[in-house]
């Protein structure tokens, strides 16, 4: 059952809201190459991005264990609530990514199968396999395999992800009975469709700032999907402190709903 709006809901949606606006609004407002600078590897955005993903992880692995959801799938029912669990290990992958498992860090080089890494990282999300068009040293677009790559590229997998659990989940809750009970069965944390909103309004933001830039902004160095992803990872982050409050104050209803023990003797 998706909770209520109150006041500290609105809070959450503003800060969001200004943050992202904020963010994009910095295509606007910094000098070029100011911008580049805190658009590339290791730089201000992608750190964010990677401590806003560890921390989602951790906020989510939390109500994994502290929620007494289960889930109710065809054959078993689990003892947790797995969506929690799967998204704490989403959420940590992907951070690990941002930052390539640390390879900058421990100063070691990607080698074996990440020998061929477009980035020369120990990342998945950038070998050549699962990047569908890239552009090569002289600036040119390297368009790497078929029809398949393209439509399962990475940006999509990405919109499919948030679109399905923060947009069609709730969406179709809210207005199919057969769908708002089947979602109910599986216990799938629903999300409010504000966070759904947001999420839309940050891609959008994406290919407007990409429309303000001149030219091709990869090629000038800024690297302005480093916003989008921040974003994600913030508005991820957001959501499941928010679910974090929402479960605090359950249990905090439930107690002051529960009969009071009475320790006192009746009189005979």
């Amino acid at each position: 059952m998706m909770p209520k709006s109150n006041p500290l809901t609105f809070r959450f949606i503003l800060v969001s809201l200004g943050w992202i606006i904020g963010a994009y609004a910095t295509v606007l407002v910094l000098p070029t190459q100011l911008l580049v600078r805190i658009t590339q590897e290791d730089s201000f955005f992608e750190n964010l991005t990677f401590l806003a993903f560890f921390a989602a992880a951790g906020v989510f692995m939390y109500l994994y264990f502290a929620r007494p959801e289960r889930n109710n799938f065809l054959f078993f029912t689990t003892r947790k609530n797995l969506f929690y669990l799967l998204a704490a290990i989403l959420f940590f992958f992907c951070g690990g990514e941002e930052i390539s498992w640390g390879q900058r860090v421990f100063n070691t080089t990607a080698t074996g199968m990440f020998a061929d890494n477009l980035q020369q990282e120990t990342t998945l999300h950038n070998q050549p396999a699962f990047v569908y068009e890239y552009y090569d040293q002289n600036g040119r677009v390297v368009q790497n395999g078929g029809l398949l790559l393209r439509v399962f590229r990475q940006e999509n997998l990405i919109n499919l992800f948030c679109y399905s659990w923060c947009l069609l989940v709730p969406l179709s809750s809210l207005l199919v009975a057969r769908l708002r009970r089947f979602w109910a069965v599986l216990n799938v944390p629903l999300m409010p469709l504000w966070m759904g909103g947001l999420l839309v309004l940050n891609n959008a933001l994406l290919h407007v700032g990409r429309l303000l830039l001149p030219g091709n902004s990869e090629l000038t160095g800024i690297k302005i999907v480093e916003i989008k992803e921040c974003g994600i990872a913030l508005l991820f982050l957001s959501i499941g402190v928010w679910f974090w409050l929402q479960n605090r104050r359950q249990i905090a209803a439930a107690t002051l709903l529960a009969p009071e023990n009475d320790a006192s003797v009746p009189v005979a």
